[in-house]
C-alpha cells in the first residue's frame, strides 16, 4: 500500500471512531433539568438537548463522510457516479443543517408532535444516505476504501436509529428505514 492510501485508511479510522464515541456519549449523558420556564417541561427540555448534541453530531459526521468522498474522487467509475454521489451526500448535508435548524425553533416545547417531525427528517435521512450508497459509494473501486466508507455509512446509519431511540415518542411507529436491518 503506498502512504496515501494508508493516510485515507487512518482518516476513515478516526472519523469511525470519533461518530461512535461521540454517540455513545450522547447517548449515555444524562440531562438534568431545573428551574424550567412555567409551562415547559423538564422530560421535554432533557430530550431536546440530547436530540441537538445528536443531530450536531449526524450533521459532522454527514460532513465528514462528504469530504471522505471528495478525496476519494479518483476511485469512482466515472465523474457521473462521483457527481451524483456528492449531490446525494450534499442532500444529506443540507437535510441535517435543516434538522438542526427546525430544533432551534422549538426549545420551549419539544413534545409528541416536534419528536413525530424530528423522525420524519431521521426518516428522510436515512433514505438520503441509502441513496447516496446506491449511487456511488458501493461502486466506490477499490476495495479496501469501499470497506472502509461501508464501515463510514453503517456507523452513521447506527447513529441515526440511535437519536430516534433517544426522542420518539410513546406510540410513534417506527419507520420503515430506521426499523431495517441495514
Amino acid at each position: 500500500m503506498d502512504s496515501k492510501m494508508v493516510l485515507r485508511r487512518k482518516a476513515w479510522v478516526v472519523l469511525f471512531c470519533l461518530v461512535v464515541f461521540t454517540f455513545q456519549t450522547v447517548a449515555c449523558h444524562k440531562v438534568t433539568v431545573t428551574g424550567a420556564p412555567p409551562g415547559v417541561v423538564a422530560p421535554e427540555v432533557a430530550a431536546w438537548y440530547q436530540a441537538t448534541g445528536a443531530v450536531k453530531t449526524w450533521s459532522d459526521a454527514s460532513l465528514g463522510l462528504t469530504q471522505s468522498a471528495i478525496n476519494l474522487k479518483a476511485e469512482f467509475p466515472s465523474a457521473d457516479v462521483y457527481q451524483k454521489t456528492l449531490a446525494a451526500l450534499g442532500k444529506e448535508n443540507q437535510l441535517g443543517l435543516q434538522t438542526a435548524e427546525y430544533l432551534k425553533t422549538v426549545p420551549q416545547h419539544f413534545g409528541n408532535t416536534e419528536q413525530i417531525k424530528l423522525a420524519g427528517y431521521l426518516d428522510q435521512g436515512l433514505a438520503t444516505l441509502d441513496d447516496a450508497t446506491q449511487v456511488g459509494l458501493l461502486q466506490i473501486k477499490n476495495a479496501d476504501e469501499k470497506a472502509v466508507v461501508s464501515a463510514a455509512v453503517a456507523s452513521l446509519r447506527a447513529s441515526l436509529k440511535v437519536i430516534f431511540a433517544l426522542v420518539k415518542p410513546a406510540g410513534t411507529p417506527v419507520p420503515a428505514s430506521l426499523s431495517g436491518g441495514n
